[in-house]
């Protein structure tokens, strides 16, 4: 049953047996063992006494045991008080089986239930204003016994369930107060009334509101069990009401007959209360006739008072009892176990006080579950007490030996939590505090030999699934879900199938044992649906700025010298190179096409056109078997292919002649790349969400320089290039001397000079390349645009480096000054480099992104972006330094990113992705040995197969329970929630 079920079933027991609601009242302005309800009749008292209820305890000392707002003490013999639902509380974390514990958890709330009836019944005025006769009005004869004793205010509240539902609970602070905070704190002392939510509520419905015998009784004789102090007559207009100022209202009685009538106002002394009683039809005579004493005798709380009694009552009543329900749960022990030393099954409890409490004084156990679930202590190598441990301040446990087995822990704080104090002599076990660690298994999924199997902490099982026919298996979203993948591409099956593998009922546990195949119920089988439309179409225009310059140097002399050998170069003697631009030309190019998963697309097929790729990431399922496929599709290269003449010097006369073509093909700047992300349901053969929209236009501006000046980007024809130069090359001594003239000839340029390279540096010349300007418009879908930070903006100078072209002596060379000025002042948009699909979830789709901003040499930020596509949301989970990333493994809430860096990243970033917690980063490449499990496990899964603390260095814990020995290399792993 449910535990709403039980705190409603426990509510409705506190008035069963009747007699109990003798001990319902409280009144705040007497001392504890004496605020029990003093004028119930005889007849009735010796009746509750025939039944077991001879002493009457007041309510809060009924419900708590305690004897003052601080002490407890008293043993009323109630088996549903505040102690018995924390030694419930305490027995369901600690007793040793699933049943028994759960026997325990059951009466915790059925005491809860019990426990929030009577913080209810502080909200009916009678219960605190020693009021029981008020119960007495009616004598229904055709109503059950138990609805003699009905209060008026009570059948109107009951009568009229709206105003509960409607009713918003009153926020109560209750940090650092004992249990009886809720019932009475002290606070009112019979002078000062108030609405302050500070004080307990019987104190605040005693001070503000009447009941049928106790309106005005202020003046009564100091013994009378009816006399309080407030409301009296002067906190109201009861003067108006003597004066006949008062307007008649009108009112609609139960019979539906509308009436006249006047009411008095509460307006002052604390609570302001639109209608606090009505003028009974005596009230006029007596106001002529007799004592003004007299007259609160004919003053009448009718449906329209109890309504405005209601409107304020009520939603105390609903914020106490729910504040109760909250107090009792407040604890909170933030923390994990870890291993003590060499010692793995030594453990200690490490983390934090998550409580707004001191944990003042008790004592912190361990207990240990193993796989069948049965829960033993966990012995302690030291002393478990406890003390002084403020709101967030650190907290170590004593050591504790860890059974054998174990695959779940269970840490349990008993004692003092600010003003919850233990009281072992009235058998009060103070706070109880629990925290389920672990509480999940990791299973995993490996080939070996021609199967697929299953691992877990129980044995290795064995998939009903050959090797030879799929080539990957791994988990699908929810506990029991598999995706198997046979071999893709031309002339492959391109299957994908969805499992569900079968459990016990109830239980994470495999129905079968040894080498029996795992029963699995196939979900879903499809192959992968070619030729659907990603339902994006590009639309490409680029302009490319053309130039092509030549260089001259002449007259050059060449002298070499006889070494006794030969003719060795002297040295050259040449002036400066002079440059003419030959050709220049604009080129624009436009291409338009659609975006489709086909087989002319997909590089595992024998391609036809190559503008685009697109790859299948990752294949899911989700948690009904729905086959899942996560697209990247990436331009390549347009089609369109620009000619230009390409020009030569004239080797006899100098001229500049054209000598064939260059080609000056279309580019695709890499900046849009990937082009985008889409999930592919495989089964349906649609399209499930994609990162772009309808269009995606790109207008690209290029600048493009032929070579030598601009780095060899275009096809040239079959023609040398250089500085071309003419002049004589002289010989001298020797057996032959000689003077040669040579025509004009290229001289290549080299590549760029080392420091250690003498050279003369004849000219500079600047060329401008690459990317000018880039617009792309319908790249994200709006979400993601709105999610991502602004463009990475770089501004380019020229790079400059030093070429030689033609030897200056032996040692030195002729050199230019190249300069390169690769792109101007340009954005950078965030790009989507990577994606994994977030395993794990139960509803809607979630895709986690890599985003980084980068141009070709320059790193900008990155980020982790969750991205929820069938509610259109996007958000950064996680800021990440400037540089570039690899996106390793994406769990429900957790992922794990490591550096694109060479020979190999020096760290591990572990992100939370709802931003609860900053990125915890980690000294060196963890994703080797380590991946990040539902909901956010760090799990080393090459070593110990235990969940580590994400601190530096990250510190094994004692959890999970290992998997079971075996040979297995590699696979998929995920966690199941034990019951």
């Amino acid at each position: 049953m449910p535990a709403v079920q039980w705190l409603t079933s426990g509510s409705r027991l506190e008035d069963e047996p009747t007699c109990r609601a003798s001990h319902h009242f409280h009144n705040p302005l007497l001392p504890f063992l004496e605020a029990m309800n003093t004028d119930l009749p005889e007849p009735l008292r010796l009746f509750c006494a025939g039944q077991g209820f001879g002493r009457q305890w007041s309510n809060v000392t009924w419900g708590t045991g305690a004897v003052s707002p601080t002490l407890a003490g008293a043993v009323t013999g109630n088996p549903f008080d505040w102690a018995a639902a924390r030694r419930r509380y305490l027995d369901g974390l600690t007793l040793g089986t699933a049943a028994e514990r759960e026997a325990a958890l059951a009466d915790t709330f059925l005491t809860l239930g019990h426990l929030t009836h009577l913080v209810q019944d502080l909200a009916v005025p009678a219960h605190v204003r020693n009021d029981f006769v008020s119960h007495l009005d009616l004598f229904p004869k055709r109503e059950p016994f138990t609805r003699w004793f009905e209060n008026g205010f009570e059948r109107f509240v009951r009568r009229n369930p709206e105003l509960v539902d409607a009713a918003q609970a009153m926020p109560v602070v209750f940090d650092g107060a004992p249990p009886t905070r809720f019932w009475d704190r002290d606070v009112y002392d019979g002078t000062n009334p108030s609405a302050d939510p500070v004080q307990g509520l019987a104190e605040y419905t005693n001070a503000n509101f009447a009941s049928a015998n106790t309106i005005f009784t202020e003046d009564l004789a100091a013994g009378d069990p009816h006399r309080f102090p407030f409301p009296r007559q002067a906190s109201t207009n009861l003067a108006d009401l003597f004066q006949q100022r008062l307007t008649p209202a009108r009112t609609q009685a139960e019979d539906a007959i509308v009436d006249l009538g006047l009411y008095l106002s509460k307006e002052r002394d604390g609570e302001r209360v639109g209608r606090f009683a009505r003028a009974g039809y005596l009230t006029r005579d007596l106001i002529d006739n007799a004592a003004p004493e007299l007259v609160r005798l004919s003053l009448q709380l009718d449906d329209d008072v109890h309504r405005d009694y209601a409107s304020l009552l009520v939603p105390r009543a609903v914020g106490y009892s729910a504040a109760l329900l909250e107090y009792f749960f407040r604890g909170r022990l933030d923390v994990d176990v870890v291993a003590d030393g060499a010692d793995p099954t030594i453990v200690r409890l490490t983390g934090r006080n998550g409580s707004r409490e001191s944990l003042t004084a008790g004592t912190v156990r361990l207990y240990a579950d193993d796989v069948n679930g049965v829960r033993v202590p966990a012995p302690s190598h030291d002393d478990v007490t406890l003390a002084d441990v403020a709101p967030d301040a650190p907290l170590t446990s004593a050591r504790f030996q860890v059974p054998p087995d174990t695959e779940r822990l269970v840490a349990v704080y008993q004692g003092t939590l600010g003003g919850e104090r233990e009281a072992p002599e009235a058998g009060a076990p103070g706070a109880v505090i629990g925290r389920v660690l672990g509480g999940v298994r990791v299973e995993q999924i490996f080939a070996e030999g021609d199967t697929w199997k299953v691992r877990t902490p129980r044995g290795v099982f064995t998939l009903p699934l050959s090797t030879a026919e799929f080539t990957t298996v791994t988990w699908g979203d929810g506990d029991d879900v598999v995706v198997a993948r046979t071999p893709f591409g031309e002339g492959k099956p391109n299957r994908f199938v969805a499992y569900r593998v079968e459990r016990r009922p109830g239980s994470v546990e495999f129905p079968v044992s040894g080498s029996t195949p795992l029963p699995v119920t196939r979900l879903r089988d499809a192959v992968f649906p070619f030729g659907v439309p990603s339902g994006t179409t590009v639309r490409f225009g680029e302009t490319v700025a053309y130039r092509q310059r030549i260089a001259r140097v002449a007259p050059v002399t060449a002298v070499s010298r006889w070494n006794g050998f030969f003719y060795e170069l002297d040295h050259v003697d040449a002036p400066a190179p002079s440059f003419e631009t030959a050709y220049s030309a604009t080129l624009a190019f436009e291409e338009q096409f659609p975006i489709d998963f086909d087989t002319g697309h997909s590089p595992f097929f024998a391609t036809v056109d190559r503008r685009y790729v697109w790859v299948v990431r990752d294949v899911t399922a989700d948690a009904a078997g729905r086959l899942l496929a996560l697209i990247q599709v990436t331009l390549l290269r347009p089609t369109t292919i620009g000619h230009v003449p390409f020009f030569a010097v004239d080797h006899e006369s100098g001229a500049v002649v054209e000598r064939g073509q260059a080609s000056v093909p279309a580019f695709f700047p890499p900046g849009v790349n990937p082009l985008l992300w889409a999930l592919v349901d495989v089964g349906e053969g649609r399209v499930v969400a994609s990162t772009a929209g309808p269009e995606v236009a790109i207008v690209l501006d290029r600048a493009l320089e032929a070579a030598p000046w601009g780095g060899g980007e275009s096809p040239l024809p079959n023609v040398p290039v250089g500085v071309w130069a003419r002049g004589t090359a002289v010989n001298v001594e020797g057996p032959t001397p000689s003077s040669v003239e040579f025509g004009w000839t290229p001289f290549p340029l080299s590549l760029p000079l080392e420091d250690w390279v003498p050279r003369t540096v004849t000219a500079d010349v600047s060329s401008r390349l690459g990317q000018q300007a880039l617009q792309v418009g319908g790249w994200k879908r709006a979400e993601l645009e709105t999610a991502l930070p602004t463009s990475f903006q770089t501004t380019h100078t020229a790079r400059r480096t030093e070429r030689g072209y033609m030897a200056k002596s032996r040692s030195e060379v002729y050199a230019v000054g190249l300069g390169l000025e690769e792109g101007a002042t340009v954005d950078h948009p965030a790009r989507l480099m990577d994606a994994r699909r977030a395993r794990g979830d139960a509803g809607a789709p979630r895709v986690v992104f890599l985003a980084e901003s980068r141009s070709n040499d320059e790193s900008g930020p990155a980020h982790i972006v969750v991205w929820e596509p069938e509610a259109a949301r996007a958000r950064v989970a996680a800021d990440l330094p400037v540089g570039q990333y690899r996106l390793r493994a994406v769990a429900s809430q957790a992922a794990l990113v490591v550096p694109d860096a060479f020979p190999a990243p020096t760290s591990t970033t572990v992100v939370r992705l709802d931003g609860s917690s900053p990125p915890v980063t980690l000294t060196g490449d963890l994703s080797k040995t380590f991946t990040v499990l539902d909901p956010g496990y760090l799990y080393n899964f090459a070593g110990d197969l235990r969940f580590y603390r994400l601190q530096e260095p990250p510190e094994p814990t004692a959890l999970p329970a290992r998997l079971a020995p075996a040979s297995a290399q590699g696979g998929d792993f995920h966690t199941v929630r034990l019951p």
